[in-house]
């Protein structure tokens, strides 16, 4: 039983378009596209293909059969499909569909050896899906018959059949209609820093139509449509490495313009959490129009540095299926439209710390600054022409102030020990000079 389970998983396969991907276009035209079919031994033993005596690929005589589910080929070119001139030695059915799939039968003429490890490549044209769903995802399936193929004897052994099996893969199906790019951009409004403290944070996504006047709309069409409906997947890099944004369970996306209501699910299973943008009705993106979709609650701890929002648009009527990039800057600081934010990603003044702020060497004001609490370890020095005062609110001349003459003006004065004067002491009140208001001495005055 083992032997056999090893013999029926000794082939893989691929089906793969000119760029390499498992993709398959859906096509305005009949051309479609020629994608390559890639058949590898995966054994560690060489295989053979066996004579079957035949010329043409059949139901009963072939070497492998290409399966296809309903409704992935398009049924008017699916009937045209054909081996590439460059593949020789290879014969191609017709398309047939004994139980509602679409099977193709490959037989080859010239029977050779595959190496273990090696690939086989055969390439086919004229490949196109079915519009009818859409941009989606579809399986293809690689079977062979029992006694087609045979391990090449080794030593003195006798070759050794290879039983029957069959693999399957993941297909992608992608609307390859109307133009290639889409005149749509997509950026953050305002910034696109987020705190690495641990700060929630909101970014504003915005895309707009970059058509002129005139030029024409960029519709995003719902599900009841004839045509398929437009979906919009975001997706945000997230794992333990230090350029994702680290968990992104808790982030939420939110989508409102004008009234129009679409669903925007988060799918927190998917390898990375997607979030896929639905719109209920119609929405038109006239030249400069726009939507916005709002991040919200974003917090990461990870490294300050770069990471990718990612978004795959799908289904746009006009356009092919495509892909844009936005990064997010990680940072310990905050660039926006009201200021620069250290701790906070909404500053108040062009420079707002939320937390400690330490100074190793000097620190220049050129005018004014304003604490709430201030506290110096060593020395205060005003220099030049300065004036140190201590306001005090609803009175213009504060509760201390210094002037440049080195005159000291205090609104009331308590002193529990010994001072020293070099002068006279002077306190005013209501106009006369006396030793007895506003000011309170718990120990003697020295006059020097």
């Amino acid at each position: 039983m083992a032997a056999i389970q090893r013999a029926s998983y000794a082939l893989s396969f691929n089906l793969l378009n000119c760029e390499g991907h498992s993709v398959l276009g859906i096509f305005n035209d009949k051309a479609g596209q020629t994608s390559t079919l890639e058949i590898i031994n995966t054994s560690r033993r060489n295989l053979k293909l066996k004579n079957l005596e035949a010329t043409a690929a059949s139901a009963d005589k072939h070497h492998f059969e290409l399966k296809f589910r309903p409704g992935t080929l398009n049924s008017i070119t699916a009937a045209q499909i054909t081996i590439d001139e460059g593949t020789a030695g290879w014969r191609f059915s017709k398309a047939t569909s004994p139980d509602g799939c679409v099977s193709f039968y490959l037989l080859s003429t010239k029977p050779s050896v595959v190496e273990s490890g090696n690939i086989t490549s055969i390439k086919l044209d004229k490949l196109n899906a079915d519009s009818a769903g859409g941009a989606r995802g579809t399986k293809v399936e690689l079977k062979w018959k029992d006694h087609t193929l045979e391990y090449v004897a080794e030593g003195s052994g006798s070759p050794v059949d290879l039983v029957a099996g069959n693999r399957v893969k993941h297909l992608d199906i992608v609307n390859l209609r109307g133009e290639q790019y889409i005149p749509l951009h997509v950026g953050f409004v305002g910034t696109n820093q987020v705190l690495n403290d641990g700060t929630t944070n909101r970014l504003k996504l915005r895309l707009t139509n970059t058509l002129k006047a005139g030029q024409g709309d960029i519709t995003l069409t719902p599900a009841e449509y004839p045509i398929p409906a437009t979906d919009l997947i975001f997706s945000l890099e997230n794992s333990d490495k230090e350029w994702t944004l680290g968990s992104v369970a808790s982030i939420k996306m939110h989508y409102q313009d004008k009234g129009q209501k679409v669903d925007l699910t988060p799918d927190m299973q998917a390898k990375p959490p997607i979030w896929t943008l639905s719109p209920h009705s119609k929405i038109t993106l006239a030249p400069g129009g726009f939507v916005d979709i709002t991040i919200e609650d974003i917090a990461t701890t990870q490294q300050a540095g770069p990471t990718n929002l990612y978004l795959h648009y799908r289904n746009i009527p006009g356009y092919w299926d495509g892909d844009f990039v936005s990064v997010i800057e990680k940072a310990p600081l905050v660039y926006a439209s009201n200021g620069v934010g250290i701790g906070t990603n909404d500053p108040k003044q062009k420079l707002h710390v939320a937390g400690k702020m330490h100074v190793n060497n000097d620190l220049s004001v050129g005018e004014k600054i304003t604490v709430d609490k201030l506290r110096v370890d060593k020395d205060v020095s005003v220099g030049g022409g300065g004036v140190f005062a201590v306001d005090a609110p609803g009175d213009a001349g504060g509760r201390l102030r210094i002037d440049t003459e080195s005159k000291v003006t205090v609104k009331k004065l308590r002193v529990d020990n010994d001072v020293s004067v070099g002068g006279g002491i002077q306190t005013l009140t209501n106009g006369s000079d006396t030793m007895q208001a506003g000011c309170i001495f718990n120990r003697q005055v020295h006059h020097m």
